[in-house]
């Protein structure tokens, strides 16, 4: 004997998982104000919610990479009035 799919067996299949839907702009903003309240360092609160909000996590990345030190500018300045002297 054949075995045959009911209708029944049909609706309780398995079906490909469907990928949600990518926030908004404003919805991430929404969702960050909502978990940032907790205190987390800068690095850790974006590696754990780079993919949960990859907007601002872009953002975040592009706009808060500046040097921790001044040496660079230090160093810019004390070139440029040395070149100064010179002339």
């Amino acid at each position: 004997m054949l075995c045959r799919s009911s209708s029944a067996d049909a609706d309780t299949a398995p079906k490909p998982e469907q990928k949600a839907k990518p926030f908004t702009l404003k919805q991430e903003f929404s969702l960050h104000i909502s978990t940032s309240t907790s205190c987390k360092d800068f690095q850790t609160y974006w590696d754990e919610n780079k993919t949960r909000l990859p907007i601002l996590a872009s953002c975040a990345r592009r706009y808060n990479c500046a040097s921790t030190t001044s040496v660079a500018s230090e160093s810019a300045f004390s070139v440029a009035g040395y070149i100064d002297r010179k002339q």
